[in-house]
């Protein structure tokens, strides 16, 4: 079963015992943004098309912005793209982005999941 066959995000609560919630866990962190990053985020939003579809957001917005970030935690973190991710028989799927621990055997290893981005079909936030 992919992630994408859970209908809606409670049946995957009730299916894994996962508690639902709504706390703001996100702490605000200064972090810089270097010059390189700006300028070619403002370019890529002013002269390219960014948002044609699913692939162009993921590779022009989601991972640059993704990837900004992770650089600063990157002695502990891997940053994975389109990984297969399979947590039993009922529950696998290809999230677009994963932060995993960095693996003492080396950076190919894929190690515990910390953060995993899939983002929503058609604009179907629930279903995501």
């Amino acid at each position: 079963m992919t992630f994408s066959d859970y209908g809606i995000i409670a049946e995957v609560l009730q299916e894994y015992q996962v508690t639902y919630i709504e706390d703001n866990f996100i702490v605000e962190t200064p972090f810089n943004i270097s010059n390189y990053f700006r300028e070619d985020l403002e370019l890529m939003l002013r002269d390219a098309v960014v948002d044609c579809s699913e692939y162009a957001i993921c590779e022009n917005l989601i991972y640059p912005v993704i990837k900004e970030v992770w650089k600063v935690y990157r002695s502990k973190f891997i940053l994975w793209s389109h990984r297969s991710l399979n947590f039993d028989k009922k529950l696998s799927g290809y999230p677009e982005y994963i932060l995993a621990t960095k693996s003492p055997l080396g950076k190919i290893v894929f190690d515990k999941p910390y953060f995993i981005l899939v983002e929503a079909k058609q604009d179907d936030f629930e279903g995501a």
